[in-house]
């Protein structure tokens, strides 16, 4: 269900704010749609303030502490009820909102014309959305360049990167398309004369392992070889990057979610130490001579290794 369309999205999201009224006479919402079938909700109150200590919807991703955590895949995955994680008015009356606003939600989708024009073409309508994680202030985070001293950049096209970049004073492009792995490579080459460290953010391989097409994945990889890595390596300047490969998470085909499993890191650059490795992958990785990390130690540790201290 993947395939849904930014324009379908639109549509969909305007029928909903035009039609929806919620039970509470106090709440309002807001509800944006952003890439694909991504989008932003907010909900607000005349009256006080609600809590964001309440269960995802989602019932692929399980919230812990304030995070999102994926839970295994299983074909029955259904809608779950937003439930409070306390006993607080503001808390209970912010779950109840929720339910009420995601009840509606459902029945103005099945209904609406550009689900019954899907369903006539054999694709699977968008009729339920999914909410997890949520939260009710904007966290202050220490800057790329307070923690390392360095000029950060970043080359991102989704609104969860975007805002990650803002939060820590990342100057962002974009490269209008998530699967222009070149045009990705041509700005992130255009930027290394200005900025110290540049991020680039593929999403490919993650969509494809959650809907368990490992032929996709295979093709998407070999995609993002022989033209993001292929116009990177051919530069003239080539020699004096040093590259940092890696994932922020594991996305099996057979679970068709994210895992808890370990995702290999490739250092390259001519001030990297070298290690017996030979190819990029998980079984290599167990060899190499980078040890295991937590995901908060990798750059920092990563960044002295390039500098040689």
């Amino acid at each position: 269900g993947r395939d849904l369309s930014t324009i379908e999205s639109m549509k969909l999201t305007d029928s909903i704010n035009s039609k929806l009224v919620l039970d509470d006479e106090k709440a309002t919402y807001q509800l944006v749609p952003t890439e694909g079938h991504r989008g932003i909700l907010v909900f607000k109150i005349q009256d006080g303030k609600l809590s964001s200590n309440v269960t995802n919807t989602d019932p692929a991703v399980l919230k812990h502490g304030g995070y999102g955590i994926a839970r295994m895949h299983s074909p029955d995955m259904k809608l779950e009820l937003c439930k409070p994680l306390d006993a607080t008015p503001e808390t209970i009356r912010s779950s109840k909102i929720i339910n009420d606003f995601t009840t509606k939600t459902n029945k103005i989708l099945n209904e609406d014309p550009v689900n019954l024009t899907r369903i006539k073409s054999g694709q699977k309508p968008a009729n339920v959305l999914l909410l997890r994680d949520a939260s009710n202030y904007v966290p202050i985070l220490t800057t790329m360049k307070e923690k390392y001293g360095l000029n950060t950049a970043c080359v991102v096209d989704l609104p969860v990167e975007k805002g990650i970049a803002k939060l820590i004073n990342m100057d962002i492009f974009t490269s209008n398309g998530l699967e222009n792995y070149e045009r990705k490579a041509e700005l992130s080459l255009s930027l290394f004369d200005r900025y110290d460290l540049v991020y680039v953010h593929i999403k490919g391989p993650d969509e494809a392992g959650h809907d368990g097409d490992a032929k996709l994945k295979t093709k998407i990889i070999e995609s993002i070889d022989k033209t993001f890595f292929k116009k990177i390596e051919d530069n003239q300047y080539f020699k004096e990057i040093s590259l940092i490969v890696s994932a922020d998470h594991s996305t099996p085909c057979k679970m068709k979610s994210h895992s808890s499993d370990p995702v290999p890191i490739l250092l390259s650059g001519l001030n990297c130490p070298k290690d017996n490795t030979t190819s990029f992958s998980e079984k290599e990785a167990r060899i190499g001579g980078l040890g295991h990390m937590f995901g908060s130690n990798v750059l920092p540790n990563l960044i002295k290794l390039i500098s040689n201290e």
